[in-house]
């Protein structure tokens, strides 16, 4: 389909056929953010072909022409390989192709029809600000804009523009509005570093000391608010500093990249507002909490049975969505540390299977407690490796599967997340006390000649409950499976004292009890 612009070589050219009605409906606010989503989430594809390498090619001989600019137009890429477009006298930047003559008509069109506009509203943009167009590809003919200024680090537009349409949050002030807008312009210039190198103020300087300051709050502090963890934070004071003395698109694109993070974090933790988040588990927010007692209370009594596992694990994940809001290294650490508790008690539970096989074996042992302490290593497997599998490695490195996950947890207030997440180590502590629980069986069928190996076994069951504290945290050493060791030994010397005892040949246990027996006899 032809295109309905007319096609004039020079802006200004343009400027003076746009008529006082021109398509102003057409023009819409955009934002960086769906500029970004457009270029990294694109499906286009491209189909590369053989060619024939002429003589000389990029050496001696001349190099094919590529398809003319209007006036005053240039070309630039992107660091990360994008090209787009930039007009220096009308101060107009684009990534759509101006080399294909439709998007070049459509581009100059609206050029003219913006700087129409604030002719018509008596409005005088400052140097230090720029027009960003993005034409759309369908029959609409529509096209969004923006206006970054490189003096003030905000993004603004022609008409009143809601929040949450360009997709920017909630606020609580302007001052409050102003981080995002400054987050909005240091991805514009993210995304268009290459053409205005000599011209901006990147604040360099003090975008080290905010790492600085960040890396020193990491190390001093548990809950510190700021989006780096320590590590990460010396390695981009590193690179900042190794930025100072080279100034390229590339440098550019790294601190913008760093700058678009702090204005973020600084919106998110209402940095300078009257309420301001200094601690990362603090709430600020008023938020809505959904009261659901019922189901509190069946949680409650749940998490009892299960040794209090599953309210660990809620009280971790409230703390870690404080206000709705997750810090990537917090996460991070947390699923590392699930995962590992998750293979380790994998692990444990194939080991306690083999133990509760035996017991089938074991003249006096309680089949009953064996198998059910079967079924519940068979649950904390089969819970494991499921945890495992959802919750891979690749899953836990970016906040992309972290909030929808702590978004949908919210509505139960983490509670069924909570339970999936414990069931492993509580099905495992279930299996270990009801496999404990062959030593009573045991001693209820023994006479009081074994109560002294009774008595150890039972010394060591009251280590284990003092233990179960530790053994349901985090934070877990091998003096756990060290005591459960102890107990199969322990197991192991009742049952050959019980096999000794009620052996016909009387055991040695037993021979000077046999001797007054035949005394009295003889008497």
């Amino acid at each position: 389909m032809s295109s309905p612009y007319v096609a004039p070589a020079t802006l200004e050219q343009y400027y003076s056929s746009v008529s006082e009605k021109s398509q102003v409906s057409l023009l819409h606010p955009t934002s960086p953010i769906f500029t970004s989503a457009g270029r990294y989430e694109s499906t286009e594809c491209t189909t590369p072909v053989g060619r024939i390498i002429q003589p000389g090619l990029f050496c001696y001989a001349k190099e094919s022409s590529t398809p003319g600019l209007p006036e005053g137009w240039t070309t630039h890429i992107q660091p990360e390989g994008q090209r787009y477009f930039a007009h220096d006298t009308g101060r107009v930047v684009t990534d759509a192709y101006m080399y294909n003559p439709s998007v070049r008509a459509k581009i100059m069109h609206f050029a003219a029809v913006v700087a129409k506009i604030l002719e018509e509203q008596s409005i005088h943009l400052p140097d230090s600000a720029e027009l960003y167009l993005s034409p759309e590809e369908d029959e609409a003919d529509g096209c969004g804009y923006y206006i970054a200024d490189h003096a003030s680090h905000t993004i603004s537009w022609l008409e009143p523009v809601d929040s949450e349409s360009m997709g920017i949050p909630n606020s609580v002030s302007e001052s409050n509005l102003r981080f995002s807008l400054e987050e909005l312009y240091w991805s514009h210039i993210e995304l268009f570093p290459s053409h205005r190198i000599k011209s901006l103020h990147l604040g360099l300087d003090e975008l080290i000391s905010v790492f600085i300051q960040g890396e020193s709050d990491q190390r001093t502090s548990q809950t510190s608010t700021f989006p780096y963890s320590a590590e990460q934070s010396k390695h981009h004071i590193r690179i900042l500093q190794h930025a100072e003395n080279i100034t390229s698109p590339h440098t550019i694109w790294v601190i913008a990249r760093l700058w678009v993070v702090i204005a973020r974090h600084r919106q998110e933790t209402y940095y300078a507002q009257e309420r301001a988040r200094l601690d990362r588990t603090q709430r600020i927010l008023d938020l809505p909490m959904e009261k659901q007692r019922v189901r509190k209370a069946i949680f409650s009594a749940t998490s009892r049975l299960l040794f209090g596992v599953p309210q660990i694990y809620v009280e971790q994940l409230e703390t870690m969505w404080s206000d709705s809001l997750v810090y990537l290294n917090i996460w991070h650490d947390f699923m590392v540390a699930a995962q590992a508790e998750w293979r380790q008690y994998l692990t444990w539970s194939l080991g306690m299977s083999i133990i509760n096989l035996l017991f089938f074996l074991v003249p006096g042992a309680s089949s009953t407690l064996a198998g059910l302490s079967l079924a519940c290593c068979a649950g904390a497997a089969i819970a494991a490796v499921t945890l495992l599998t959802c919750h891979h490695t690749t899953s836990i490195r970016t906040l992309d599967d972290a909030t929808p996950l702590l978004i949908a947890s919210r509505a139960n207030q983490h509670r069924g997340v909570g339970l999936s997440f414990a069931l492993p180590r509580a099905l495992f502590l279930w299996a270990t006390f009801l496999a404990g629980g062959q030593g009573l069986v045991w001693l209820a069928r023994a006479s009081s000649v074994y109560v002294i190996a009774a008595l150890g076994w039972t010394t060591r069951a009251i280590a284990v409950s003092k233990s179960v504290k530790d053994l349901v945290s985090v934070e877990r050493d091998t003096s756990v499976f060290v005591l459960f060791g102890a107990f199969a030994v322990l197991t192991v010397v009742a049952v050959l004292i019980r096999r000794r005892w009620d052996s016909p040949t009387r055991s040695w246990f037993r021979r000077e009890e046999a001797d007054q027996e035949r005394d009295i006899e003889k008497a």
